[in-house]
């Protein structure tokens, strides 16, 4: 139920997040070392974004949300997310202060790290 954004294309990681919701609670990712639970994504078309890596956020705004970066080159809006603190809507998130270029993905998990807080 982990989100692969190096090698999942955008509908693999859409369907992935749809079958994990709400049975386990969401499809699981990284974002800056704690575990998130991707709630509800969908579709979305950008700007090309070639030279970012799959898993990148390649635009937030507390109007328009949160698009990520896909590994065949498609976006994906995040509409909700969890964390261990709170339900967040993406442009709820980008009003917290999270920014383009940043990364959701196993990039940065650390072994180390169980469980930790998402600061922001």
């Amino acid at each position: 139920m982990t989100i692969d954004w190096q090698n999942q294309t955008a509908d693999q990681i859409e369907a992935l997040v749809n079958a994990s919701n709400p049975v386990y609670g969401g499809a699981i990712t990284y974002f800056r070392n704690a575990i998130v639970r991707v709630l509800e994504v969908s579709p979305a078309t950008m700007a090309d974004a070639t030279i970012l890596r799959p898993g990148s956020i390649v635009h937030a705004s507390q109007i328009e949300g949160l698009f990520v970066l896909c590994s065949d080159y498609k976006f994906l809006k995040i509409n909700i997310i969890r964390s261990q603190e709170a339900i967040l809507s993406g442009n709820k998130l980008a009003a917290l202060g999270i920014r383009q270029d940043e990364k959701f993905g196993l990039q940065n998990q650390n072994p180390s790290i169980k469980k930790s807080k998402i600061i922001i």
